[in-house]
């Protein structure tokens, strides 16, 4: 998945949302969530191997890999699954793996941190509904405080950005997706 492509999906997501269904803010933001996943392992994947971003960006490494089988190999730890975590794997890795991180974007600028970690908790409580995933969620999206839905949580609004909390979240992955293939810095 591309850049382009997770744009598009935004915006036909964003096309056929309703105000007063806060289900539907929920069913949106959580696959919109799980393509910037994919995106975030799709570019993690493309970067080691060396190759350029469409906007022709091309991370510096400290690793070179020869394919993405052992790519897959090294961050799976020689174990054959069929699911891999990127987000942990970036975490973990990427600041091995790259000289300059294009991940940090997400791992280190403040902002980005918090929101991330914010849309984090949330995808999990509304994926798992576990009583564990509502309680991070309660940490980092309500600060601590009472229970709120989180269809209902991304119709509020954010006092001081005067903004629902699904356009900030929405607003920040298209932001980051679109600094992981064009830094600042380049």
């Amino acid at each position: 998945m591309d850049n382009d492509n997770l744009i598009s999906f935004i915006e036909r997501c964003n096309a056929d949302l309703v105000a007063d269904k806060p289900v539907l803010y929920e069913a949106y933001f959580l696959k919109i969530y799980v393509a910037f996943e994919n995106y975030l392992g799709f570019l993690f994947e493309k970067y080691c191997l060396g190759e350029h971003s469409s906007e022709g960006y091309i991370p510096k490494r400290r690793l070179e890999f020869d394919s993405i089988e052992q790519v897959r190999n090294i961050i799976n730890s020689g174990k054959k699954q069929n699911y891999i975590d990127y987000i942990d794997k970036i975490k973990c890795l990427s600041k091995d793996i790259f000289q300059e991180n294009p991940f940090d974007i997400i791992l280190e600028d403040f902002e980005n941190v918090t929101i991330f970690n914010q849309m984090t908790a949330l995808r999990n409580c509304i994926a798992h509904e576990s009583d564990y995933s509502k309680k991070r969620y309660q940490e980092e999206c309500l600060s601590g405080g009472s229970y709120k839905n989180p269809g209902e949580f991304l119709i509020s609004k954010n006092r001081r950005k005067s903004k629902s909390y699904y356009t900030i979240y929405i607003e920040k992955i298209i932001d980051i997706s679109l600094g992981l293939i064009k830094p600042v810095n380049e």
